[in-house]
């Protein structure tokens, strides 16, 4: 009896560290549970775990200075939030575009020109992208940007195409902190901001995405993709939101958020223009008699086939401007012509088929180089100006 007791107690000290290995795995099972990280759905629990996992960790999200220049890319860019308030998951957000069904009810008419430039298919409006574009949803909507405006004042709603980056964030607190701040009212005009957007598959940035949203009410952001090759998707879904969500504004300012938009001209500019009572307007900076790119960056792409490697005359998507009636009729013509990429070409095509007019004017017609020069270089004649070659940590 002695020996068995022995034999046992040998065996319950060998054991012993085996069970409480055994529930430490299970334990650790349990808490991966629990804290799974957010599923591509970014259902309601993953969510909130989320940001109840950010408020634990007490995570200091970053702050924002205009006039800082060592800010560094790699930091986190939203400033403090309070977690009291409830962040909406992203299902709450989803809301549906006007489907081509309705957009296509009275099809604008084309003109067709003997030379024309573009496909065929542009005049006599037989594609069809219902499919595609009536798939198309809001994650992030922004459906009261357009509202307290006065029956007696104009509207022009500037949306500015920009991405799920922490780049994309640095440009968008940049615009809200220098030419895009208080844009309520100026003159007799009412002016909205918003930032079109798309998918990302990063959970970290569509968090950070929803904070940014649920915090300043601009980000329009679809579910799409978010890279280059989704400028069409996004100056698409831009118009089609316009008209959706901001149907009583006279004019929509397109631009991308490494451009700079002088408002005391552009509200000038829009005066003149309102004066005049026309319609259809695109004023730009007009490309005309362009060659067809065949690689690289601004390579063309088309699913059908155009008759000559020249592009029908553009405003280019650095920044234009594009009146409320022509942008009704361009949302009509995406569900029946076939779409083009770069997204530019594709409008000013579009705008060809419908006989309308690329308009120049050298208000839009200023590039520069972001440097330590800071903006001096800037005129007052210039509606906009574009930067190229910037650097993060000078925005």
């Amino acid at each position: 009896m002695p020996r068995i007791l022995s034999y046992f107690f040998i065996l319950s000290l060998f054991s012993f560290p085996l069970y409480v290995i055994l529930l430490l795995r299970i334990q650790n099972e349990k808490t991966k549970t629990l804290v799974r990280p957010l599923s591509s759905k970014h259902d309601n629990d993953s969510f909130s775990r989320a940001l109840l996992e950010m408020d634990e960790k007490n995570i200091n999200v970053g702050r924002w200075s205009i006039n800082s220049r060592n800010f560094s890319t790699t930091d986190r860019i939203l400033p403090k939030q309070d977690f009291s308030t409830p962040i909406p998951c992203h299902e709450e957000y989803f809301s549906t575009p006007i489907p081509c069904h309705e957009l296509t009810r009275n099809l604008p008419k084309t003109v067709l020109k003997p030379e024309h430039l573009q496909a065929q298919e542009f005049f006599d409006l037989s594609y069809n992208n219902d499919v595609y574009l009536d798939a198309f949803r809001y994650i992030h909507p922004a459906k009261d940007l357009c509202k307290g405006k006065n029956d007696s004042e104009k509207l022009i709603v500037l949306l500015v195409i920009s991405d799920t980056l922490v780049s994309g964030h640095l440009f968008r607190d940049a615009i809200r902190a220098t030419w895009g701040r208080h844009l309520k009212k100026y003159n007799r005009w009412c002016i909205r901001l918003g930032f079109i957007i798309g998918n990302s598959t990063n959970s970290s940035r569509m968090i950070d995405i929803s904070l940014e949203s649920h915090r300043y009410g601009d980000i329009i952001q679809g579910s799409f993709g978010d890279g280059y090759n989704h400028f069409t998707d996004k100056t698409m879904t831009a118009f089609r939101w316009a008209q959706q969500f901001c149907s009583n504004a006279s004019l929509i300012m397109r631009v991308t958020h490494d451009t700079v938009v002088n408002i005391p001209l552009l509200t000038k500019w829009a005066e003149l223009f309102d004066t005049q009572r026309k319609t259809r307007l695109y004023f730009g900076d007009t490309q005309s008699m362009a060659e067809q790119y065949k690689e690289g960056k601004y390579q063309f792409r088309s699913p059908v086939k155009w008759p000559t490697n020249k592009y029908p005359p553009f405003n280019t998507g650095t920044g234009y401007a594009i009146s409320m009636d022509l942008a009704v009729e361009l949302n009509a013509l995406f569900c029946r012509t076939p779409i083009a990429f770069p997204d530019d070409i594709y409008i000013g095509a579009l705008v060809d088929s419908l006989g309308a007019t690329a308009q120049s004017t050298y208000h839009f017609q200023q590039t520069h180089s972001l440097g330590v020069s800071d903006f001096y270089r800037i005129t007052k004649k210039n509606v906009i100006v574009h930067f190229v070659n910037w650097d993060s940590k000078l925005v």
